[in-house]
């Protein structure tokens, strides 16, 4: 294990490029001025599923997906980095209506862009305090720590009624 200590990152860890060891650094108690960090916005997925084309091309302009169709989501889980401020809740697995009704030209082929990949170190600096990694050996994802979406609310209402 390397153990390092850097005055102008935040905490961090992982594999330390020059040796490949696991590396943690440790943060040297100046903190950055708190009015300037970014704050990230994300989509989460409002049930449990799997993604669709449809769905997702249909929600491309909100925000850059970390998910691509066909993947197995849950409620609480991040999707992706929504463009407005707020969190904003949506289903990711809605299937199209088919009908029997069809109209020449209308049934265009969905131009999904391709998903953001993101390392463990990337999610790290990228979530926020009532939110998680989640690692498995296939795959990394975000949540939120609390996946209900009426709880997560009636916490955020309790916090802030103790703040203010």
């Amino acid at each position: 294990m390397y153990l390092c200590q850097i005055d102008s990152y935040p905490n961090y860890c992982g594999i330390h490029p020059a040796t490949k060891e696991f590396a943690v650094c440790l943060y040297d108690s100046k903190f950055p001025d708190l009015d300037n960090i970014a704050y990230y916005h994300y989509l989460l997925a409002k049930q449990n599923g799997t993604t669709t084309g449809y769905a997702i091309d249909k929600l491309q302009d909100r925000g850059y997906f970390f998910v691509d169709a066909g993947e197995e989501v849950y409620a609480g889980q991040i999707i992706a980095e929504n463009i407005k401020p707020g969190d904003l809740v949506v289903n990711a697995t809605e299937p199209k209506k088919l009908t029997n009704h069809r109209a020449s030209g209308t049934d265009d082929a969905s131009r999904i862009a391709p998903k953001t990949l993101m390392t463990l170190e990337e999610c790290m600096e990228y979530i926020q305090q009532d939110e998680c990694i989640e690692v498995t050996p296939k795959v990394i994802r975000m949540r939120k720590v609390i996946l209900d979406e009426d709880e997560r609310k009636k916490v955020q209402k309790r916090m802030t009624s103790e703040v203010g």
